[in-house]
């Protein structure tokens, strides 16, 4: 199975799941690669123009931080700069 997923996207920009789900579908396939493997499951958020995603899925994962014991999130994002380089 995957290890990483580091382009995940949810309802607050073109994705189809909800913050809340995808962190439950998360949390059950780590917990399963874990079993199999020993190895976190790590993934990141990267809507487009937009961190409400993450800020939901921090308040979630610091209310039930034991359910994500197996899982490694970070977050991706774009910078662009209107100045020529």
């Amino acid at each position: 199975g995957f290890q990483a997923d580091f382009h995940m996207h949810t309802d607050y920009t073109d994705g189809k799941i909800t913050v809340k789900k995808l962190l439950d579908e998360i949390s059950e396939y780590s917990d399963k690669l874990f079993q199999r493997t020993g190895r976190k499951f790590i993934f990141s958020i990267s809507d487009h123009d937009s961190v409400k995603a993450v800020k939901d899925a921090l308040v979630i994962i610091s209310e039930n931080p034991e359910k994500f014991r197996n899982v490694k999130f970070g977050i991706k994002f774009f910078a662009q700069s209107s100045e020529s380089l």
